[in-house]
C-alpha cells in the first residue's frame, strides 16, 4: 500500500488545513490501494490551534519536507542473530536468505552490521599459513557437533588450536608437546584419548562413535564432547563454533533515519562499505545497502488550497504531485503525466471538497462535515468576504446539518471570537501565519492578513507590524510586505505596508504613513490582490 501526502500551502490556515484532513478522510474511504496521509508543511500558529481545537477539529500531523529519505529505501531486519551465536548459524542463514548484511545483536541491544567483506575476511584468515588458534564455548560447541558431552571442564571458553589424533601414538605426542594449548579431535583411540587427558588439552572431541570410550576423565579439568560425525566433519564444523562476534573487526557506521537520500548514496559512492545502520534517535531501526539507492523514491503528493511549488512543501520539485484542488488562481507546476484537477472559484476549497463527497455519492460524518464547515466559515469570513457564492452557501446548509451546528452565526463567531489582540501577538508569528507570496512585473510581495474582531486598537500596533513587514521583506528576499488586517463582524480592512514605490498607486484612503483604510475590503484573493498586481504591472 503506498502512501500519499496530503498537504495545504505553507503558513497554514484554518481553511488549508481542514482541507487536508477532510479531502484525506474521502480518498481513504474510495481508494484502498493507497493510504493518504493529512500533513501540514510549516509551523501552525499558536491562535490558529487555538481556534481548531476549540471547534473540536484535529490540526494534521507536521511533516517538514517530501524530500526522499533513508527511512524511503530502509529494509527492515529479517532475522535477528545474536553476537555469541557460533558462525554456523550465520552460515545456514546465508543458505536460507543470502543477506548482504545481517544485524548482529547483543540480547536486544544492537550490535552492528556484519556483512560479505566482514565474513570472507575472517574466513581468508582462518585459512592463512599460520595455525589459527580459536575461542569456543562449551555452548556453541553443542550447538555445531551433535553429540554428548561427557564431562565438562572448569571452564565454559575453550582456546586452543585444533590437533587431529590421526597419527601414531609418539607422533601424536610430539604434536601435543610442540602445540601447548590444543583441542583434540580424534576417534575412539584409547592411548591418544589418555595421553590427551594426561597433558590436560583445553578439550577433547571424540569423533565416529555413540559409545563412550573405557578412559578415565575423573582428573580431567577440561571438556570432552562425543560425536557421531567422522573426524572430517567434526573439523569441518568445529571451526565454524566461534562465536558470529569474533568477525566483527570494525564499528558499523550509521546513518539517521531522516537523513536524505542522496547523502546516503554519497556514502556508498565515496566508501567500499555494504551496509549501513539506520538509526533514530539512538535506537536501531533498519539498514541499508547499496542496492537501495539504485533508483530513488519519489513521495506522491495531492496540493489542496494551493498549486503554486513555491506555496507548497520543502521538497515538491522531487515529488510525483498527483492530485490538485484549489480555488486559487493557477499557477501550478508542470507534471509528467495527467493529473486530476478540481479548481472553481469559489469562497473555500472545502466547498469544493464537499463537492467531491457529493460526486462519490458519501455523506460526510459528523466530525468531517464539521471539518469542512469550519474551513468554509472562516475562509469565507462567516459568509461575508466578496469571494462567497452560492456554492459555499449551499454546502454550508447541508454541512451545518450533517455537523448538528443549530446556528451558523453564532459557529461562525465562535470561531473568530478566539483572536489574540494584535498588541499583544509577536508581530512576525502574527504576520507569517497566514503568509503567500506572489511576483509580478519584476516585484516579489508578500500579503499576510489577520482576522479581528475590532479595528479600534491600529494605532497601538501599526507601526511596529511595518517595521517587522520590512524586516520579513529583508530576510525573505522580497521588495514588498503587506498585512491586512480584516475586521469580521464589521466587514473592513486595514492595510499595513512596508516601504515601496507601489504605495503612492494604492486606491486606498491614506491614514498615515504606510497605513490605508479599505472600507468593504475582505477578501485578499480577490479584493486586494487584483489591485497589487494592477499597481505593479505599471
Amino acid at each position: 500500500m503506498g502512501k500519499i501526502y496530503i498537504t495545504g500551502h505553507r503558513n497554514p490556515d484554518i481553511d488549508s488545513l481542514c482541507a487536508a484532513s477532510a479531502y484525506a478522510n474521502l480518498k481513504n474511504l474510495t481508494d484502498s490501494e493507497n493510504e493518504y496521509i493529512a500533513i501540514h508543511c510549516s509551523p501552525v500558529s499558536d491562535q490558529v490551534r487555538e481556534q481548531m481545537e476549540a471547534m473540536g477539529i484535529e490540526v494534521p500531523p507536521y511533516k517538514k519536507d517530501v524530500f526522499p529519505k533513508v527511512r524511503d529505501v530502509m529494509l527492515e531486519p529479517q532475522m535477528h542473530i545474536q553476537a555469541g551465536s557460533p558462525i554456523f548459524a550465520l552460515v545456514n542463514a546465508y543458505n536460507e536468505d543470502n543477506p548482504s548484511v545481517v544485524p548482529i545483536y547483543d540480547g536486544t541491544e544492537f550490535k552492528g552490521l556484519l556483512s560479505v567483506d566482514d565474513i570472507t575476511g575472517w574466513f581468508l584468515t582462518d585459512n592463512k599459513e599460520e595455525i589459527p588458534v580459536y575461542n569456543f564455548t562449551v555452548d556453541n560447541i553443542l550447538r555445531v557437533i551433535p553429540g554428548k558431552l561427557l564431562c565438562k571442564g572448569k571452564s565454559d571458553t575453550i582456546e586452543g588450536s585444533l590437533l587431529v589424533g590421526a597419527g601414531t601414538y609418539e607422533a601424536f605426542g610430539e604434536m601435543l608437546d610442540e602445540i601447548k594449548s590444543c583441542i583434540v579431535v580424534l576417534g575412539p583411540r584409547k592411548e591418544h584419548l589418555k595421553l590427551a587427558v594426561e597433558k590436560q588439552v583445553p578439550a577433547i572431541i571424540i569423533a565416529a562413535t555413540e559409545t563412550a570410550p573405557d578412559v578415565d576423565f575423573s582428573g580431567y579439568e577440561g571438556s570432552v564432547f562425543m560425536t557421531s560425525l567422522g573426524t572430517a566433519e567434526t573439523l569441518r564444523r568445529i571451526r565454524l563454533a566461534e562465536s558470529i562476534e569474533s568477525m566483527m573487526e570494525t564499528a558499523t557506521e550509521t546513518i539517521d533515519i531522516d537523513d536524505l537520500f542522496v547523502e546516503g548514496r554519497r556514502i556508498f559512492m565515496n566508501s567500499h562499505i555494504r551496509g549501513l545502520a539506520v538509526m533514530e534517535k539512538g535506537e536501531f531501526k533498519g539498514f541499508v545497502t547499496r542496492r537501495c539507492f539504485l533508483e530513488r523514491p519519489v513521495n506522491k503528493v495531492i496540493m489542496v488550497d494551493h498549486n503554486e511549488p513555491a506555496q507548497s512543501i520543502e521538497g515538491i520539485e522531487t515529488a510525483d504531485v498527483v492530485e490538485i484542488v484549489d480555488h486559487h488562481r493557477l499557477d501550478s507546476l508542470s507534471t509528467t503525466m495527467p493529473i486530476f484537477i478540481a479548481a472553481e472559484p469559489l469562497g473555500s476549497v472545502n466547498t469544493i471538497i464537499y463537492q467531491l463527497y457529493m460526486r462519490h455519492g458519501i455523506m460526510p460524518d459528523q466530525y468531517a462535515a464539521r471539518t469542512m464547515l469550519t474551513g468554509i466559515i472562516a475562509d469565507t469570513l462567516i459568509l461575508r468576504s466578496p469571494t462567497t457564492t452560492m456554492q459555499d452557501m449551499q454546502a454550508v446548509e447541508m454541512l451545518a446539518r450533517l455537523a448538528k451546528v443549530p446556528s451558523v452565526q453564532e459557529f461562525g463567531e465562535k470561531l473568530f471570537s478566539i483572536t489574540d489582540n494584535l498588541s499583544t501577538q509577536d508581530p512576525d508569528e502574527a504576520i507569517l501565519s497566514d503568509f503567500k507570496k506572489y511576483e509580478n512585473g519584476g516585484t516579489k510581495m508578500g500579503i499576510g492578513q489577520c482576522e479581528v474582531t475590532t479595528l479600534t486598537d491600529v494605532g497601538e500596533y501599526a507601526q511596529t507590524y511595518i517595521d517587522a513587514l520590512q524586516k520579513i521583506a529583508d530576510s525573505q528576499g522580497l521588495d514588498w510586505t503587506l498585512l491586512m488586517v480584516t475586521d469580521v463582524l464589521r466587514e473592513n480592512s486595514v492595510l499595513l505596508a512596508s516601504n515601496h514605490k507601489a504605495n503612492r498607486d494604492l486606491p486606498y484612503a491614506k491614514l498615515a504613513k504606510q497605513i490605508y483604510d479599505m472600507p468593504g475590503v475582505m477578501s485578499r484573493k480577490k479584493q486586494l490582490l487584483p489591485v497589487l498586481l494592477s499597481v505593479t504591472s505599471a
